[in-house]
């Protein structure tokens, strides 16, 4: 009971941080909302988006075309609320603070058995409620958000399917979801996918599970085909190819050097290689994660970085912990696999540091820190933790008035 309590409070904290003055700050709507905003009012009014292009699978707007999902989440809430700012953040809202019960049962279900997990899943969880990463994007429009908590879905669907099969249906129907809900996760599904089923094959391919892999196969095949039959036009392309660092001149040219080693120094390939390892070295950066955060001023909080100064050696400890405590078995897989699969769609792109491309990193971040605040507590001698309580309750408060 007491558990429970302590998850509920962790939520409404959650809650609260997220839905205080939700249309009107930040204030205004920056330009992507108002346009998600409109199309979705033309879409309830005429069935058409602001291009008249009837239920489009993308929607064109200003210099790039945006994901469906959230869109379509929106018009339903117009009749309700109104065409308003509280409106279109609503859905970003909604899905962020049900991440937060969703990562609590996805770490409590990957626990290694019979090792007690309650501990490690509520600071998880509280991490992740007081982010200023997460809890930002739950306060604005943003479809990434809308997408982590399906991905999350579909991982916590999938892992329950290895003892009930029949959830593996479940489980491809939300990474069918996924996939449109977000540009990056059309990177992330895949590769997530693939490494579950690598690391799950026999027990996918045996009797009990393989006429349920191959349903749920067929099924988000057949719900991806939407997807899949643009890829090829301009309007699905179009971000990537604006944004990607293998168009365009590629930086780090030396237009000056005409040395022997030119050919190799200035080669596209090379170039485009160490600007990739660059931006993707770049998300793991403490100075980045800690200090300078996201440069944009709508994806980051003034004066706050992605994660607080106070968590950094917890951060550290935490990262070691998770590499060396193989006993936390498929929880520690889950948890590096996404930790390095999450900024691959970020890195390919110019834009240094961007938060909103990378944000299911969120989750194996919050995990980090809170398991090194669970190891770091349990290396405390008994004498001393009230004291180490009474200061992480400190932090917290700290955490808080900062977020506002």
């Amino acid at each position: 009971m007491k558990k429970n309590i302590f998850l509920i409070t962790i939520i409404a904290l959650g809650f609260i941080t997220r839905f205080y003055r939700l249309g009107e700050a930040p204030a205004g709507l920056y330009l992507d909302e108002a346009a998600q905003g409109y199309n979705a009012y033309s879409i309830l009014k005429t069935g058409k988006d602001e291009f008249g292009q009837f239920l489009p699978i993308v929607f064109r707007s200003f210099a790039d075309f945006k994901t469906p999902i959230y869109i379509y989440l929106i018009v339903p809430l117009i009749p309700i609320f109104g065409l308003t700012p509280f409106t279109v953040r609503f859905p970003s809202f909604f899905f962020s603070v049900l991440t937060l019960p969703l990562i609590y049962l996805l770490v409590k279900k990957l626990f290694p058995k019979p090792a007690p997990s309650m501990a490690l899943a509520l600071l998880t969880t509280l991490m992740l409620a007081i982010s200023p990463w997460h809890t930002l994007f739950g306060r604005t429009n943003f479809e990434c958000n809308v997408a982590l908590f399906f991905l999350l879905s579909a991982v916590y669907s999938f892992y329950l399917s290895l003892k009930k099969p029949p959830l593996l249906i479940l489980s491809a129907l939300f990474f069918a979801i996924t996939i449109p809900a977000y540009h990056s996760q059309r990177v992330i599904v895949p590769l997530l996918l693939l490494l579950l089923f690598v690391r799950h094959r026999r027990l996918l391919l045996s009797s009990s599970h393989c006429r349920f892999s191959v349903g749920a196969f067929i099924l988000g095949l057949l719900l991806s085909l939407p997807t899949l039959s643009i890829m090829t036009t301009p309007g699905f392309l179009a971000r990537a190819a604006t944004l990607n660092i293998f168009t365009g001149g590629p930086s780090g040219y030396l237009s000056w050097y005409q040395g022997p080693l030119a050919s190799l120094i200035n080669a596209r390939w090379y170039l485009a290689t160490k600007e990739f390892f660059s931006l993707y070295l770049s998300y793991f950066s403490p100075r980045n994660l800690f200090h300078l955060g996201d440069y944009g001023p709508r994806s980051s909080f003034p004066d706050l970085a992605t994660l607080f100064t106070w968590q950094y050696p917890f951060y550290l400890f935490g990262l070691y912990r998770l590499v060396v405590e193989k006993k936390l078995g498929e929880l520690r897989f889950f948890m590096l696999a996404l930790f390095l699969i999450s900024s691959l769609p970020a890195a390919v792109t110019r834009d240094p540091f961007t938060t909103i491309r990378a944000l299911p990193m969120v989750i194996p971040l919050s995990f980090i820190v809170a398991l090194g605040l669970v190891r770091g507590f349990q290396l405390i001698s008994p004498v001393f933790r009230k004291t180490a309580l009474f200061c992480f309750g400190f932090a917290l408060v700290y955490s808080l008035v900062n977020l506002y």
